[in-house]
C-alpha cells in the first residue's frame, strides 16, 4: 500500500475527531463485531497475540497492505487539525496530513501553510518541502467504508444548499523534523532542558571554564555566595531569561511578516506551549510550528485606512475593523516587547512603554502607537543572551544585591547603588514610583 492509500485509510478512521483514537481501540471494535453477543471480547496484551489480530483487523476492515503501511509511517504527533507521520525514507524529514471537508477549513490549512513558510525564511520554522492535496476518494470508488464522522459528513453535504462543503480532500505538507520541548522534558520541568543545561554546565567546569560566570565584581561575588546564593541558581535564573528573550524575539520575528501564532500558550494557564516550540539552550535558537490557528495580518494596509478613516467625516463611510486589527496587532507586539525588556531585568522599561502605549490609545493615537511600537520592537531585536546575564551590584545604602532577578532602575542606581556620584538625588526615605517599586 502507497502513502496516499494509507492516508486515506489511516484518516479515514483515526484522529480526535474521526473514530478511534488508537489501534486497540479500532481492534476492540473489529473483535466486537465479530462476536457481538459477547460482551467481553478478549484483548491480547501480549505482542506475540496482539499484532497478528491487529493486522487482521486492519487488512479486512481498511484493506490488504494498512497493517505493513501502519507500521511503516510511525505517527509523531496527532493535534486538532492532523497528524504527522515520520517519513519513513529520511529520518530527517516528516509531512503533516490533514482531512478537510470545507472550504473554510481549506483556506485554513493554506494559512497554515503561507505562515509556515514565512516563518521558516526568517529562521522561526521548520522548512516546508512540498505541499499536495489529493481527494479522501479514488476516482469511481463509491463504497468506501467511513467513520461514522465522515459519514455524517457526507450527508450534511448532501443537504447543503450555501457552498460550505467540499469534496473531501486529504491535504500533506512535508517538511523538516524538528524536536519539540515537550519531546526533551520540556523546557522549566524539573530535570527539563534548562536544568540539564545548567548540570552540564556545572560538570565541565570541573575541568574547562564554566559557561557562565556571575557577572559581578570579585567583591559582590563573594557576598552573594556568603549570603547563600549559588552560582548555579543564577546561572539557571539566566539560561530561562536567555529563552525567554529568544521567545519574545521569535515572536516579534513572526510579528514583522505580518504573522500572529495564537497557539504557543495555554489559554487557561499562560504556560508555553511546549509541544509547538523547539529551543536549544546552546545556540539560544527558537523555532515554532503548528500553525493551524495563527493569523496572517496585513497591518501596512489597515494602517492605511485607519489615516484615512481620520480624514473621513461621514461614518459611516470609515473603515473600523481595520483600524481595531491594527490597534490589535499592535497590542500583540507591546507584549512581546514587554517580554523581551523584562528578559534581560528591565520589566520597568516595559512598563513605561505600556503606560505610554495606552495614553496614545486614550487620545486615538494610532499613528503615535505605531512609531511607538517601531522604535521599541527595534530596541528588543538589538538584545543579544549576554544581556540576559545580569550584572550583580549592591546599593550603597539598602545593601540589597541588584541583579538576581531584576537589573537596577535608572532611580535604584542613582539613589542606591551609586548614590555618591549623584548627591543631588539623594533620598534618604527611598521611595519608588509604582513602575520602579523598592526591592524585596
Amino acid at each position: 500500500m502507497d502513502r496516499d492509500d494509507f492516508l486515506r485509510g489511516y484518516l479515514n478512521n483515526f484522529g480526535k475527531r474521526v473514530g478511534f483514537r488508537n489501534d486497540k481501540e479500532f481492534v476492540k471494535d473489529f473483535l466486537e463485531s465479530m462476536d457481538p453477543d459477547n460482551p467481553d471480547v478478549y484483548l491480547p496484551s501480549n505482542k506475540e497475540e496482539y499484532i497478528p489480530l491487529r493486522n487482521k483487523a486492519f487488512d479486512q476492515t481498511i484493506g490488504k497492505g494498512f497493517a505493513d503501511a501502519y507500521d511503516r509511517y510511525k505517527v509523531i504527533g496527532s493535534g486538532a487539525f492532523g497528524t504527522t507521520f515520520q517519513d519513513p525514507d529520511n529520518p530527517n524529514k516528516v509531512f503533516k496530513a490533514q482531512l478537510l471537508n470545507d472550504k473554510e477549513n481549506i483556506k485554513r490549512a493554506e494559512r497554515e501553510v503561507e505562515a509556515q513558510i514565512k516563518a521558516a525564511q526568517m529562521g522561526r520554522a521548520p522548512m516546508v518541502d512540498a505541499v499536495e492535496t489529493f481527494p479522501l476518494r479514488k476516482a469511481g470508488e463509491g463504497g468506501y467504508e467511513q467513520s461514522l464522522e465522515n459519514a455524517a459528513m457526507d450527508f450534511l453535504r448532501s443537504l447543503d444548499t450555501t457552498g460550505r462543503f467540499s469534496d473531501p480532500t486529504i491535504h500533506v505538507t512535508e517538511m523538516d523534523k524538528v524536536e519539540t520541548l515537550d519531546k526533551q522534558g520540556h523546557l522549566n520541568e524539573p530535570g527539563g532542558v534548562l536544568d540539564r543545561f545548567v548540570e552540564k554546565g556545572l560538570v565541565d567546569a570541573n575541568d574547562d571554564p564554566p559557561i557562565y560566570k556571575l557577572n559581578a565584581s570579585p567583591e559582590i561575588a563573594k557576598e552573594f555566595n556568603k549570603r547563600g546564593f549559588s552560582d548555579a541558581g543564577q546561572m539557571r535564573r539566566t539560561v530561562e531569561r536567555e529563552a525567554d528573550l529568544a521567545f519574545a524575539q521569535g515572536n516579534l520575528d513572526l510579528a514583522d511578516a505580518g504573522i500572529i501564532h495564537n497557539d504557543l500558550k495555554d489559554g487557561a494557564t499562560e504556560m508555553l506551549r511546549d509541544d509547538h516550540i523547539t529551543y536549544n539552550p546552546n545556540t539560544k535558537k527558537m523555532q515554532f510550528i503548528d500553525y493551524g490557528v495563527a493569523k496572517i495580518h496585513d497591518h501596512a494596509n489597515d494602517l492605511h485606512e485607519h489615516t484615512k478613516n481620520l480624514n473621513l467625516k461621514d461614518e459611516t463611510l470609515k473603515n473600523k475593523d481595520a483600524t481595531e486589527r491594527a490597534k490589535h496587532f499592535l497590542e500583540h507586539k507591546l507584549s512581546h516587547i514587554m517580554d523581551g525588556f523584562k528578559a534581560i531585568g528591565h520589566d520597568d522599561i516595559g512598563k513605561r512603554v505600556q503606560k505610554n502605549f495606552y495614553e496614545l490609545a486614550e487620545n486615538d493615537d494610532l499613528l503615535g502607537i505605531n512609531d511607538l511600537i517601531n522604535d521599541t520592537r527595534e530596541l528588543v531585536g538589538e538584545f543579544t543572551p549576554k544581556d540576559a546575564n545580569l550584572r550583580l551590584m549592591k546599593g550603597q545604602k539598602t545593601g540589597y544585591i541588584y541583579g538576581m532577578n531584576q537589573a537596577p532602575t535608572i532611580n535604584q542606581i542613582m539613589t542606591d547603588v551609586r548614590a555618591d556620584e549623584f548627591p543631588q538625588f539623594a533620598d534618604k526615605s527611598l521611595r519608588y514610583d509604582p513602575l520602579t517599586p523598592a526591592p524585596k
